[in-house]
């Protein structure tokens, strides 16, 4: 809502998000059920986690949703991906290739975030919301920024080089 109210000043209407890392896409949890709800957004809701996923669609939300993970090359890829945590802090995720001991661990094949906009036609981006617990910022280099007019952005750094490389300098600096 704060962006909303300083940003946008609560007049942008039937605008474009992408929600990485939607969680159930609940009201409380939700970054962009505001601009949905409030002004008549529509966007993508990315959740990878099977439990989340099934939770969000069944919120009814008038956007697109997908199980998938966000990918960190310009191409589609299959990672090693932690259902229960991919550290002792993040939340479920990415795993870094030597990762031991980090629960149930399955093979998830994730999307760039590129792609999914061209599959949607839509490559302006009125706010990015990305909080993929530790992969922001190769997820981030993936974006051409030359074909890709995001106007705001949102992105975790609470775990920015704890799991892959790319430091909170490294974010911003971006």
């Amino acid at each position: 809502r704060s962006l909303d109210q300083r940003y946008f000043l609560e007049q942008r209407k039937g605008g474009f998000f992408i929600e990485a890392g939607a969680a159930d896409g609940g009201e409380v949890t939700s970054a962009t059920w505001h601009f949905e709800k409030q002004h008549g957004w529509s966007g993508l809701l990315v959740e990878p986690l099977p439990s989340l996923y099934q939770q969000l669609v069944s919120k009814n939300r008038s956007s697109w949703a997908i199980q998938t993970c966000l990918s960190t090359k310009k191409r589609p890829e299959t990672i090693r991906f932690s259902l229960s945590g991919s550290s002792e802090e993040t939340q479920a995720g990415i795993l870094a290739d030597n990762a031991t001991g980090v629960g149930e661990i399955v093979e998830m094949q994730c999307m760039p975030i590129f792609s999914l906009l061209l599959a949607l036609g839509n490559p302006t981006v009125d706010f990015l919301s990305l909080d993929i617990e530790g992969a922001e910022y190769q997820v981030l280099r993936t974006i051409p920024r030359d074909k890709v007019d995001i106007r705001a952005l949102s992105v975790e750094t609470q775990f920015a080089g704890d799991v892959l490389e790319g430091s909170r300098k490294d974010i911003f600096d971006l």
